[in-house]
């Protein structure tokens, strides 16, 4: 009686998905970083890329989570911005799209801030080549970037910034006067 390889074939099934998933875990949640605003901690401080050897260049995704405190918004500001790739700028027709193979992601409406929600939420612009995005303030309590790579290597000079947890009391009077205005119309 020949033996039954469908046991074989299922066990090593399951072990290739158990061997992908540690490998996509790795590869995917060991650069993310969370910054929270907590009563007595420090309400500001320094973020940069994260240092990776990727010598397969598989694509590499990092999420960065500002969590600021109740009044409060995060505002973020980058000091450099030195992205490999170039920014999209209305490239023609048949080019290959700008910010391919690196780029940074900003969403500055964050609802909900889960990395797996900001696929909900509104995007703030892709970022790539030498030129830095401008200070943002988050719309609500939080704020998030994604950086993504499949390059060899990232070192933390590719971008570095501050970000500050500030009051939202001089926006909250800025978008009733801008929703007084609007009703008056």
């Amino acid at each position: 009686m020949a033996p039954d390889n469908r046991y074989t074939s299922g066990r090593r099934l399951v072990l290739s998905i158990l061997f992908l998933c540690a490998v996509c875990l790795q590869i995917t949640s060991e650069c993310d970083q969370t910054f929270v605003s907590r009563p007595g901690g420090p309400m500001n401080g320094t973020f940069r890329a994260p240092e990776f050897e990727n010598p397969r260049g598989l694509s590499r995704n990092c999420v960065y989570t500002f969590l600021a405190g109740a009044g409060q918004r995060v505002q973020i500001t980058f000091v450099t911005f030195n992205l490999r790739g170039r920014p999209p700028d209305g490239a023609a027709v048949g080019d290959l799209p700008a910010c391919v193979h690196e780029y940074l992601d900003v969403y500055a409406e964050v609802l909900q801030p889960a990395a797996a929600q900001l696929v909900n939420t509104p995007f703030g612009g892709r970022y790539c080549g030498p030129i830095r995005p401008r200070t943002r303030v988050s719309l609500y309590r939080a704020l998030a970037l994604s950086y993504h790579s499949d390059k060899n290597s990232s070192t933390a000079d590719i971008f570095q910034g501050i970000y500050q947890f500030i009051n939202d009391s001089e926006y909250d009077s800025i978008f009733s006067e801008q929703n007084t205005h609007n009703r008056s119309e």
